[in-house]
């Protein structure tokens, strides 16, 4: 657990090391990890607010969804990266979905 610690950034997302960005990837595995280890994550809303910022549309509004990180174009695999994400971080804060009830 250390080990994530030590490379989160103040709002729990993750930097490469090789570029020196925040990546939705990396974050999302970051905080699935310290979930299922039982860790408090501290600033969570910053978080939240960094990954729905990933969301993005198109000028056309053809396609949509999430980037990885800021001026990246959107894909299907940053989508789950970040929209799995919030879904950890929303059952860690005890949000719940009418989805969950079924």
């Amino acid at each position: 657990m250390e080990d994530i610690l030590r490379v989160l950034s103040w709002n729990l997302t993750v930097l490469s090391y090789v570029t020196g960005l925040i990546l939705a990837g990396s974050t999302y595995c970051a905080i699935a990890a310290l979930s299922m280890l039982g860790a408090n994550m501290g600033n969570r809303e910053d978080t939240i607010h960094w990954l729905l910022d990933r969301q993005v549309s198109s000028d056309d509004n053809t396609y949509g969804g999430f980037n990885g990180r800021v001026n990246k174009p959107t894909d299907t695999c940053y989508s789950f990266w970040a929209g799995g994400a919030l879904d950890v971080l929303s059952f860690a804060m005890g949000i719940t979905s009418r989805y969950w009830e079924h």
